[in-house]
């Protein structure tokens, strides 16, 4: 069921993104002009539609389950310690019009400490991983009133996860962390102020779900097979636009 769900809201994420594509052609093509809004609202000129944007966050603690098997015991570790960790990323995108944007962006997630027991057999596990997201982004955004404008999101993408070495207690021992690639699906929402005209300053919650994978390497013990379930990070982040005029 679970598997399911993930499919149906990657598949929705896909139409949205499509969507806008679809959307800003069409009203590129028809040369469309949206009706000024009223009532104390300001008007935003748009330039080439090219923009450059970069961010800084705190990623809010993760649930990831992992699963460790040594060859003779399984072992199933439940998160105990969730640090909060910090976010940076980049961008380059376009502004089709004053409604909807599309971006690609690498998000870089620092070292991360994760602490898991297993508490029917009184075994920990002491580790860590840092998190590098690629994805494409698209936003719609919701109007603009004195100069705010509130939008949501919605991205697809691909992360590097890697993992350090893991500290199991009792007889296992010390295992080599592992690398793996798991694909991300993430939505947000947020608001730009604009402080120029080129320069908007963005505010933004970012949930990122990111599938699960290998933690232990495949060096480190030939019987040894261990895997974390899907997680989530949760960003909240603040950043800097630049349109490209």
């Amino acid at each position: 069921m679970t598997n399911i769900f993930k499919t149906g809201l990657v598949l929705s994420i896909v139409l949205v993104l499509t969507g806008m594509l679809g959307l800003s052609g069409i009203a590129n093509a028809a040369d469309l002009d949206f009706p000024e809004s009223r009532g104390g609202t300001t008007n935003v000129e748009y330039g080439s539609g090219w923009y450059l944007r970069g961010h800084v966050g705190v990623s809010l603690g993760n649930s990831e389950n992992q699963r460790f098997n040594d060859g003779t015991n399984s072992y199933a570790f439940v998160p105990q310690n969730e640090d909060n960790g910090y976010s940076s990323g980049v961008g380059f995108g376009y502004t089709f019009n004053p409604y909807l944007r599309m971006d690609a962006t690498m998000d870089y997630h620092s070292g991360r400490d994760w602490q898991g027991l297993d508490a029917g057999a009184g075994i920990t596990d002491d580790s860590s991983f840092v998190l590098t997201n690629y994805s494409l982004n698209g936003y719609l955004s919701l109007g603009n009133t004195l100069g705010i404008s509130p939008y949501i999101g919605a991205g697809l993408g691909v992360a590097d996860v890697k993992w350090g070495n893991h500290v199991i207690s009792g007889v296992v021992g010390t295992r080599d962390g592992a690398s793996y690639q798991g694909m991300t699906y993430s939505v947000m929402a947020g608001f730009d102020y604009r402080l120029d005209k080129n320069w908007l300053l963005d505010f933004e919650y970012k949930y990122t779900h990111v599938d699960g994978g290998k933690t232990v390497a495949d060096n480190a013990v030939s019987s040894n097979t261990a895997n974390s379930d899907d997680f989530k990070l949760q960003d909240i982040r603040i950043g800097l636009r630049y349109e490209i005029w």
